[in-house]
């Protein structure tokens, strides 16, 4: 909950009644309210107003973050607390302070977070402010907790409770039951949590607080499932399924959507753990398709990981592995959420550094023109010619950056038509050939007559379609940025070999090397080691006859070594025909500026030596 900063201006003041709107609207739709705070900013400014414009911008920080904008949030903050240091108005100062902290808490930062609220907690006991301090001791019970200091959390969490009590403001005594709940929980003991939770649902019964009362039996689930965690044969699990069902009514009856996915994923994973894969799966489904809906990919990620988890069981590995793989891209989506977020913090304090040099630059403008007045003829002239050559040099610098802005687009463009020209390559060539082979013979089923011969056909149409999505798969691995990494290389290597391991039970003995990770692969080179690692592994599956596959990989003297060895029939090169992927591996190697060498002895086996040049880019030789 936000701290509403008060003011002492008359309630007509037109900059103070729009930060005040802006507040309100941080919980319904904070870009309208970051655009009224901002506005009632520029107002104050204008009239030179400080405390309407310290209010505005305490409200528009707290918009700021309500869209996600940490670092704007912080900065508007920052200048609020600091305005209101200039005008004494300490009472202010502890409420925007109790926003900013609100950030870094939910920010993980405990330690800037818990500083900020004990200041406050001073200033509003020298205020006499007594339910700001209770609300304050309240979330320095939660700081105190996340850092695992607990007796200092329940000293605090227990002053808050006591004054909130005292003073009858049963809301925020709802929070502060459930934050000593949550003390309690994190020490393990849950008979003292389950009572501080069962006090949050009944203050919140008695003011008719329907979510919160909800939010309470979510509470009491997480109980039983922390209990059940360590103590797996006592059989809480039916109690927490119960807990979590009935605060699913209550969404259901009239929370948001967000709430009833989140309580589906709660009430799944529970009936999981209990063994009942069937209503599991409608639920997780149910709230996997609002996630994806809504972009939230971390509850997305946590219901597909649910989901492979559920499939395994059921040694359905095919839907295993394609939640397993869907869980991955949604974890990727979260990474580079937070990477676009990283880059947009940046944007803004470069956009604000260079807003304050032009200002800068713009006083000292003025500073050497009230000088120039009062210099002589022939010092202006110099002047003048002084900023001829500025203007000029201004225009060829414009001009070479925009020289530079093309080539670099050209570059750009370039790149594009080759990625494009690889892209039709391998669709053509991988995708193309199994979609005509799909076609061939589905015109032939069409013709055939006999039962028996329709299904052969059918189970070939079958295999190449599953040909054609793996390719697809392959392809648009080979596309992502993310996986230029090597540690995107290395995962794909693996769910290559427990794929095969899952599938054949063939004994593989797998050794990648983390030094993999350290590694930045450009798209050709790590699609090549994949598709080589593939066919081999595919070849062995058709024709070895094997019992047992040794798979490593390693970086060796600035080169990736691939070698894959297996005990099976082995085979004579010399007459072994060349379509059988021998020459297509070699080929790759050399598109690499690598090697591939094959040798194999009839009843011993074969191995497949591979050396790949590293990039010399990003990688740490130890």
């Amino acid at each position: 909950m936000q701290q509403q900063i008060r003011n002492t201006q008359p309630p007509g003041d037109k900059a103070f009644l729009m930060s005040q709107l802006s507040m309100k609207l941080s919980d319904i739709t904070p870009a309208l309210g970051l655009q009224i705070g901002l506005q009632g900013a520029a107002i104050a400014q204008t009239i030179k107003d400080d405390e309407d414009m310290a209010t505005c911008l305490n409200s528009a920080g707290w918009n700021y973050y309500r869209l996600g904008k940490t670092d704007s949030a912080i900065d508007y903050l920052q200048k609020s607390i600091n305005i209101f240091y200039q005008q004494h108005n300490y009472s202010n100062v502890a409420k925007s302070l109790i926003n900013l902290a609100s950030i870094y808490q939910d920010e993980d930062n405990d330690d800037k977070s818990l500083g900020l609220l004990l200041t406050a907690n001073t200033l509003f006991d020298s205020l006499h402010d007594n339910l700001s301090k209770a609300y304050t001791q309240r979330m320095i019970g939660i700081s105190y907790r996340k850092q695992g200091i607990y007796d200092k959390a329940l000293l605090y969490s227990d002053n808050a409770i006591t004054a909130l009590s005292t003073l009858k403001e049963y809301g925020y005594l709802v929070d502060a039951f459930e934050a000593k709940g949550d003390i309690y929980l994190a020490m393990k003991k849950w008979d003292s949590a389950f009572v501080y939770y069962n006090k949050c649902i009944l203050t919140a019964k008695k003011i008719n607080h329907t979510y919160a009362i909800a939010y309470g039996y979510e509470d009491k689930a997480e109980v039983f499932l922390d209990v059940n965690e360590a103590h797996p044969t006592a059989g809480y699990l039916d109690s927490a399924l119960s807990y979590y069902q009935q605060a699913y009514a209550i969404f259901i009856d009239g929370g948001e959507a967000s709430d009833v996915a989140t309580e589906q994923l709660n009430i799944g994973k529970t009936l999981l753990l209990l063994g009942k894969n069937e209503p599991a799966k409608n639920y997780l489904n149910k709230a996997l398709t609002e996630f994806i809906a809504t972009q939230n990919y971390d509850l997305a990620y946590k219901a597909t990981t649910h989901l492979s988890e559920l499939y395994k069981n059921e040694n359905d590995y095919k839907n295993a592995f394609h939640y397993l793989d869907q869980s991955l891209v949604y974890r990727d989506s979260v990474n580079a959420a937070g990477q676009r977020k990283t880059i947009d913090n940046l944007l803004i304090k470069y956009e604000t550094d260079k807003k304050d040099k032009a200002i800068q630059l713009l006083n000292t403008q003025k500073e050497l023109s009230d000088k120039e007045l009062s210099r002589n003829k022939l010092v202006l002239a110099r002047n003048r010619l002084i900023l001829f050559f500025s203007i000029g040099l201004t225009i060829l610098l414009i001009v070479i950056g925009f020289i530079l802005r093309t080539q670099n687009r050209i570059r750009q463009q370039l790149k594009e038509v080759k990625m494009r020209h690889q892209i039709a390559s391998d669709l053509h060539d991988d995708v193309g050939s199994s979609l005509g082979s799909i076609l061939l013979l589905s015109n032939i089923a069409a013709q055939q007559t006999s039962i028996t011969t329709d299904k052969t056909i059918l189970d070939k149409i079958g295999r190449n379609t599953k040909d054609v999505i793996d390719k697809m798969s392959d392809i648009v691995w080979t596309m992502k940025p993310v996986n230029d990494e090597g540690i995107g290389l290395k995962e794909k290597l693996e769910k290559l070999v427990l794929l095969i391991r899952e599938i054949s039970g063939i004994e593989v003995v797998m050794n990648i090397s983390v030094k993999l990770e350290d590694l930045k692969l450009n798209m050709n080179t790590r699609k090549n080691i994949f598709l080589i690692c593939k066919e081999a592994m595919n070849n062995i599956l058709k024709h070895a006859n094997a019992s047992s596959i040794h798979f490593s990989v390693d970086v060796i003297d600035r080169n990736i070594i691939v070698v894959i060895k297996d005990n099976g029939k082995g085979f004579d090169k010399t007459l072994v025909r060349k379509n059988n992927g021998m020459e297509t591996m070699t080929q790759r190697a050399k598109d690499c500026n690598g090697s591939c060498d094959i040798s194999s002895i009839p009843g011993q086996g074969t191995t497949i030596a591979v050396q790949i040049p590293t990039p010399r880019s990003r990688y740490r030789f130890l």
